[in-house]
């Protein structure tokens, strides 16, 4: 896998983990429909303007450079879960739309994009996600109540990505 970026493909560097941080939260309307401009034709976003999102997420690389440093590259934006019927199966969709992002050592990049993970099915312990895209790749995530401490214990910003100054300073 490329990681998120393609940066993994980059001479010299390798993905190292990918993490998806989906938080349940309200999402101002001016965020929503921010999302909604960013994505690729109107009518995908007529279709999801009147779904209510659940909450904020953001999609995290990191990236092992150089021997071994770490960046750290954060794709933000909101999710909404969609409930989808496939072939007479009921599943849950998490589908990201990405607004933004801090890739390749700049911060607040605009970066549209839209992930869509279908056949969602979540442990009974609520310890695993396990989703596929429509493509069939499959992802499993597992339940990490801190993740910025793994990133600090990184050395990595706790929010955002890796800027310039952070990775050379």
């Amino acid at each position: 896998m490329g990681g998120m970026t393609g940066l993994a493909k980059t001479p010299g560097s390798k993905l190292h983990s990918l993490f998806q941080i989906l938080r349940s939260e309200d999402v101002p309307s001016m965020k929503f429909n921010e999302a909604l401009r960013s994505l690729p034709t109107v009518e995908e976003a007529q279709a999801l303007s009147q779904e209510e999102p659940e909450g904020t997420s953001a999609t995290v690389e990191i990236l092992e450079v150089f021997g071994g440093a770490k960046i750290k590259n954060e794709m933000r934006g909101i999710f909404l879960l969609d409930k989808i019927d496939e072939q007479g199966r009921k599943f849950t969709g998490v589908d990201q739309i990405v607004t933004e992002a801090d890739s390749g050592g700049q911060e607040g990049i605009p970066a549209p994009a839209r992930a869509l993970q279908i056949c969602t099915y979540i442990s009974s312990d609520d310890q695993f996600r396990i989703s596929r895209s429509p493509a069939g790749t499959l992802f499993v995530f597992q339940r990490i109540d801190d993740v910025e401490d793994i990133f600090n214990k990184m050395g990595l910003p706790k929010r955002g990505g890796s800027t310039w100054s952070s990775f050379f300073g």
